[in-house]
């Protein structure tokens, strides 16, 4: 599913972080393994690594769209389970601390 084709076609990048010279890296990681540690943990343990994209745009004070946008463009690690995404929340983090990096340099 192209999640670029949700939404509208005016969408504002201007509340979006330029993503880092670095962001491809972060998305690099293959799907599957991704999956397989999911699905490898508890129950907790997933509450504490992976959250849904909704909890993930309150928590970084952004919309779930941008989540999805984040997720699209290879910026943030998700696993597709359901039929929803399930967000790596640390790649979140590692993504969110390179974009305040280059904001630190500009």
């Amino acid at each position: 599913m192209n999640l670029q084709r949700l939404g509208s076609q005016e969408f504002s990048n201007q509340y979006l972080p330029s993503p880092p010279a670095t962001a491809h890296t972060l998305a690099e990681s293959d799907p599957e393994k991704l999956l397989a540690l999911y699905c490898k943990l508890s129950n907790d343990q997933r509450k504490q690594r992976f959250a849904d994209t909704a909890y993930v745009a309150e928590k970084y004070g952004v919309s779930q769209r941008t989540v999805q946008h984040w997720i699209s463009n290879g910026l943030i690690k998700a696993v597709l389970v359901g039929g929803k995404y399930k967000v790596d929340l640390q790649s979140v983090e590692k993504y969110l601390q390179q974009c305040e990096r280059r904001r630190e340099v500009i």
